[in-house]
């Protein structure tokens, strides 16, 4: 499961609980993203061969932060049923597995 959560952990939290936990986990990668492009920036903004003058790269420039578009709570629903539906018959393939 993505942000290092297990399927069980996942379907036992509430939204609020997963909204929260998500919102952890986009922090820490944020913070990583940050620190790496920390490092890069510093070596670039240090590089002799540099024209005097020129912009000081930030960290941020290293990484895009897109906008994301969230779904309706219908379009969830019918995402989430699909996914379920899915997993469903995986089981019931495997035997009940």
């Amino acid at each position: 499961m993505a942000c290092g959560i297990s399927d069980a952990l996942y379907w036992s939290l509430t939204r609020e609980e997963l909204v929260a936990v998500l919102k952890v986990h986009a922090a820490r990668e944020r913070s990583a993203n940050l620190r790496a492009g920390l490092v890069a920036a510093t070596i670039c903004n240090t590089n002799p061969y540099r024209k005097k003058g020129a912009r000081r790269i930030q960290p941020g420039d290293f990484f895009r932060s897109a906008k994301r578009e969230h779904m309706s709570v219908a379009e969830a629903q019918k995402f989430m049923n699909g996914w379920a539906s899915t997993i469903n018959k995986d089981a019931a393939a495997q035997g009940g597995k």
